[in-house]
């Protein structure tokens, strides 16, 4: 029998905040999206790689056409716009399976030197990839001064480096 008085019911668990679904077959995520949430719009789906509500395991993921493999698990958020990552010195502009771009703020290091503990972007993505649950590494394709403001870019594999024609990648 059920108490009638809501203060002595027993508390229960909260609504998960995910949907989530495990890949069966190969695919890509935006394709996935359309024939997993049958009735969904591509507009829709779109959405809600741009809000950040959707996780290939445990990593947030934007890009449309990610590639999934059996096994891999696709969380969905309820919620718009959650962001698991927030730093005041850092700010994420793009993430996927290779590659993750910031906004640096000034005042903060591109790297921390060696034999030094001030906390830098490298340091504090590292500890992010880190909450993935994977063991993954960063290398950076760029760096800035400490003053300075700007995009960083970051490989998230060494066998498969990233080179940008013109850019600061293979520099330094």
């Amino acid at each position: 029998m059920a108490p009638k008085n809501k203060k002595n019911a027993p508390k229960t668990a909260g609504k998960p905040k995910y949907n989530e679904y495990v890949v069966k077959e190969p695919a890509e995520l935006m394709d996935f999206l359309m024939n997993t949430l049958a009735g969904i719009s591509r507009t829709t789906a779109k959405s809600l790689l741009s809000h950040r509500q959707v996780m290939v395991d445990k990593l947030i993921t934007t890009l449309y056409n990610y590639p999934l493999k059996p096994g891999m698990v696709v969380r969905i958020s309820k919620e718009k716009g959650r962001k698991e990552f927030t730093n005041p010195h850092v700010r994420i502009i793009y993430e996927d399976g290779y590659l993750l771009v910031v906004e640096k703020k000034a005042g903060i290091l591109s790297t921390t030197p060696a034999g030094k503990k001030e906390a830098s972007v490298f340091t504090i993505l590292t500890d992010y990839i880190k909450r993935s649950g994977k063991q993954r590494r960063i290398f950076h394709i760029n760096q800035l001064e400490k003053e300075a403001s700007g995009l960083m870019i970051f490989a998230k594999d060494e066998k498969n480096p990233v080179y940008f024609p013109g850019s600061l990648a293979g520099i330094g």
